[in-house]
């Protein structure tokens, strides 16, 4: 290896380390501001669809997680985005449901139900 290539390959390795240390901070703020897309797997998928889009469009990865939240928390509206008809991914308005909701709807559902008749 000549000179040349070290002082590339130093040059790449350098960047990829600056940019690894960028995203830590970068996530830790994005989970404080925004954590329902740390817990849902919905959100957190759509985040790094626009995460991947911005890195691709050039932007460093502590800022382009940054922007990924931002557009999804604006989407959906979460954290400072919040409004009282928040919606989920799919669309669906969000609201208070028990567990005991979720099964009688399931229930009622299935073709061969006594409560779907």
């Amino acid at each position: 290896m000549d000179r040349n290539e070290l002082d590339t390959l130093s040059r790449a390795v350098t960047h990829d380390v600056l940019d690894k240390l960028d995203q830590r901070p970068a996530l830790a703020k994005l989970f404080q501001d925004y954590p329902e897309i740390k817990a849902d797997p919905d959100y957190a998928l759509l985040a790094d669809r626009y995460y991947d889009a911005f890195i691709t469009n050039g932007e460093p990865a502590g800022k382009a997680i940054a922007m990924a939240g931002e557009a999804v928390a604006e989407k959906f509206g979460l954290g400072k985005f919040a409004t009282e008809d928040r919606q989920t991914p799919s669309g669906r308005d969000e609201e208070e449901t028990s567990e005991s909701d979720v099964i009688a709807a399931m229930a009622a559902a299935r073709p061969h139900s006594r409560e779907a008749i």
